[in-house]
């Protein structure tokens, strides 16, 4: 439930007060939804709530988050028995809960990292109790050190499955640094990244590229990506020299010179990796996947899927998870012209917050979850892939371009902060306008990220209890 952060202090009031007046309106929608459900499920003679046609059971944690809510209803949808379990510390505030796709939900207790045992011993009993034949972690609150704890638990004492992060790949996953350290080790490209401890290092580093690349000069400590003013060089040399005048950098406390790539040039990349093979691969041009699609006939799509393919290789055949990047292409200024160049820029083992399962996808990404077999050999448990070019053959789908959005970071950025830009008189009339038509674009013609025709319960409950309640406490803490 990331998007309900974006709130401050001085939107709790005013989301608490549009909460209140818009509730009766949204329980007669919800009302009229579940209606419309009966209807149609007379009109198809389809159930409203998929019945569990296969035998394996799925425990899914991480179903608070989007992300995890939709593929919790695509798993339904397939028919899989779908167990969710999250850390909740009200369990008035679960989403999941309300779920029709969810047929049982396990609260996991809020504790610190150090009893993180304690929990994987709860995800363990949880796995045993309903017989679980996969284990898919999606969570962004559960403590990774649980995570591994609650993977190895399993690998020891269970016939279970995991798409989890394990030991090793966390170490490679862990941070920026280390993700990028971990691909110069096996001569992939990367970034060119320096370390300076004086302006002179600065000065040798952009000499030697000659204005034939751009650098990000940032801090360790207060890390500034995208900030213009410490993009170097600058456009006349004088600029140039007069900002690295204003660096406070010295040997006991360096800072970082990397190649940087323009933000309009960056691309998200979320891939389900299994046994060290790419089963799902899906792009976007910003962290919500809403712009930007490609298809898989461009060269930039093919040439990500290609460096993602090697990424997964590379990190064993062990490994099965999510697998996210980020990609930016890089401009190198040579005499014959321009070359781009795309480079990976960050990994991790985790997708986005505001990541949401593509509209139209989840088939797709159901058959990369079910491509990890079980078979059990005198009490061992052992994954085999079903390479199959047909669940190969999934993966490569041409992709929608129809976005998901979050109706509370929306309302905040496109209706709250507009109208009291214009109360201040700092946003002029016509934007305030633009950004409301905005907003109905999205209404009409974009799909919610936490809203199913099918089950619509966990969306309403999202921006009506869960939003009030957050809101209510927080304007008492104010």
């Amino acid at each position: 439930m990331a998007p309900l952060t974006i709130a401050s202090g001085r939107h709790n009031v005013l989301l608490l007060l549009i909460v209140v007046v818009t509730l009766p309106v949204t329980t007669l929608l919800l009302w009229f939804n579940y209606a419309a459900v009966v209807l149609a499920t007379h009109r198809t003679g389809l159930p409203a709530r998929k019945q569990a046609t296969r035998t394996k059971t799925i425990l899914l944690t991480g179903t608070e988050t989007a992300f995890g809510l939709n593929l919790a209803r695509g798993l339904n949808k397939e028919g899989y028995r779908v167990i969710g379990a999250d850390v909740v510390v009200d369990g008035s505030l679960s989403i999941a809960k309300r779920s029709r796709a969810i047929y049982k939900h396990y609260s996991l207790p809020v504790l610190a990292v150090q009893n993180a045992e304690y929990i994987a011993r709860r995800i363990l009993a949880v796995v045993k109790r309903e017989d679980a034949g996969l284990w898919i972690d999606c969570s962004q609150n559960i403590p990774l050190s649980t995570i591994t704890a609650a993977r190895e638990e399993l690998r020891n004492n269970s016939v279970c499955a995991c798409i989890t992060a394990d030991h090793a790949s966390t170490q490679r996953l862990g941070s920026k640094e280390a993700f990028l350290e971990f691909l110069r080790e096996r001569s992939l490209p990367t970034p060119e990244v320096h370390q300076v401890r004086s302006r002179s290092d600065i000065h040798n580093v952009l000499n030697h590229a000659q204005g034939k690349k751009k650098f990000m000069l940032t801090s360790p400590a207060r890390p500034r990506p995208f900030d213009s003013s410490t993009l170097l060089p600058r456009r006349s040399v004088s600029q140039t020299y007069h900002e690295i005048s204003l660096v406070k950098v010295n040997a006991d406390s360096p800072m970082i010179l990397q190649e940087h790539a323009d933000p309009s040039r960056t691309y998200e990349c979320f891939a389900v990796v299994v046994q060290g093979v790419v089963r799902f691969f899906w792009t976007g041009q910003d962290a919500e996947f809403a712009s930007g699609h490609l298809g898989q006939d461009s060269a930039l799509w093919q040439a990500m899927r290609a460096y993602t393919d090697v990424i997964a290789r590379e990190l064993g055949h062990h490994f099965s998870s999510h697998l996210a990047l980020t990609f930016g292409v890089m401009e190198r200024v040579w005499q014959g012209g321009v070359e781009s160049k795309l480079l990976p820029l960050t990994g991790t083992y985790q997708p986005s917050p505001t990541f949401v399962l593509p509209v139209g996808k989840s088939s797709d990404l159901v058959q990369a979850y079910a491509s990890v077999s079980q078979s059990a050999t005198n009490g061992t448990s052992n994954l085999a892939i079903q390479a199959t070019k047909m669940a190969a053959a999934s993966t490569t789908h041409k992709q929608l371009t129809r976005p998901r959005y979050f109706l509370l970071e929306d309302v905040v950025t496109l209706v709250i902060d507009p109208c009291i830009g214009f109360l201040r008189r700092r946003t002029r009339l016509d934007q305030v306008l633009t950004s409301i038509v905005a907003l109905l674009h999205r209404l009409l013609f974009w799909d919610e990220a936490y809203y199913d025709f099918w089950d619509p319960v966990p969306a309403f409950w999202q921006y009506s209890i869960v939003l009030a309640k957050t809101a209510l406490f927080a304007s008492g803490q104010v």
